[in-house]
């Protein structure tokens, strides 16, 4: 990308990212149940600013600058086009064109997704252009729908967070301040759809010892909902209490200096069975009492060493 793209990129991805914040920021204002008609209207206003600065932004990256632009600007040089933008006087596509665009490339959203988007766009154009009034249960339906857009839609636009492996919250802690993006992690809508992406991206999905929400994810080391990452600290066996998988973590880091047996945490059913992990096979095992370690390695591969 060269510099004058880079720097038209930089200030729509901004702009963007600005619009998310003050979305984020009306959103998580009221813990109630529903969201007052003020708040909801001026956060889906900037949410689909967002959305569609964020479009452009993706664009961009992945496509040409002039993708976004008007047939003002075709055949421009980048000088030309550079000059406008300064100027104030660039023109760009309306949304619905941008979203064809999207759509027509097949990359960004699903189905799912772009159905979610247009349902979006209904509510929003009766909240904002009509003025219609909005019963408690659209109010109420609305707290999930703008949360949904922030990690379904507002994630793969500005980001290329994979949710396979990484969570939502990590842009968000990065571009949120502390306050604002404590509130967001605690914020029950949030954490629900949080909860939804580790089960749908995870295989196994215990509570975070962090924020005790169920979204800690055990092989990729991480909570979706607070971003707490344990990788090369913890250590995993099943659980002698409540036999789920992998569900008890222990330091692996500092085992040893403890005769190879420290306490342990099922982040499943909260038991807290002391762990051994084998100084010559180096496998490790919950268990409840010494008596229970009966003279032979877990993996029956070795003598214990005591």
């Amino acid at each position: 990308m060269d510099q004058q793209t880079k720097l038209i990129y930089d200030t729509v991805y901004g702009n963007a990212v600005l619009f998310l914040k003050r979305a984020i920021k009306e959103l998580i204002a009221t813990p109630g149940e529903y969201l007052p008609p003020e708040q909801a209207v001026v956060a889906c206003v900037f949410i689909q600013m967002a959305i569609e600065l964020g479009l452009k932004a993706y664009l961009i990256k992945n496509k040409s600058l002039s993708s976004i632009l008007t047939n003002k600007h075709q055949g421009q040089t980048l000088q030309d086009i550079f000059t406008a933008f300064e100027k104030g006087d660039l023109k760009t596509k309306r949304f619905e064109d941008l979203k064809n665009m999207i759509i027509a490339d097949g990359e960004l959203f699903d189905d799912v997704g772009i159905g979610f988007i247009n349902d979006f766009q209904r509510k929003r154009n009766q909240a904002v252009h009509f003025h219609l009034r909005l019963e408690n249960g659209d109010l109420f339906d609305l707290k999930y729908d703008l949360v949904y857009m922030l990690v379904h839609v507002i994630i793969p636009t500005l980001t290329e967070i994979n949710l396979d492996f990484e969570s939502p919250s990590e842009f968000y802690a990065n571009h949120l301040d502390k306050k604002d993006y404590k509130t967001l992690i605690k914020f029950r809508p949030y954490v629900m759809e949080m909860e939804k992406v580790a089960a749908e991206h995870a295989r196994l999905v215990y509570r975070c010892i962090e924020c005790e929400e169920k979204a800690y994810s055990v092989d990729n080391e991480m909570c979706y909902c607070c971003n707490l990452q344990y990788a090369d600290f913890g250590e995993y066996v099943n659980c002698p209490i409540c036999r789920a998988p992998r569900s008890v973590i222990f330091d692996h880091n500092n085992i040893a200096i403890n005769d190879h047996v420290m306490n342990g945490l099922c982040l499943n059913c909260g038991a807290r069975p002391s762990v051994f992990k084998c100084p010559d096979c180096d496998v490790a095992t919950a268990f409840y009492g010494i008596d229970e370690l009966d003279g032979t390695c877990y993996a029956q591969k070795c003598e214990l060493q005591t």
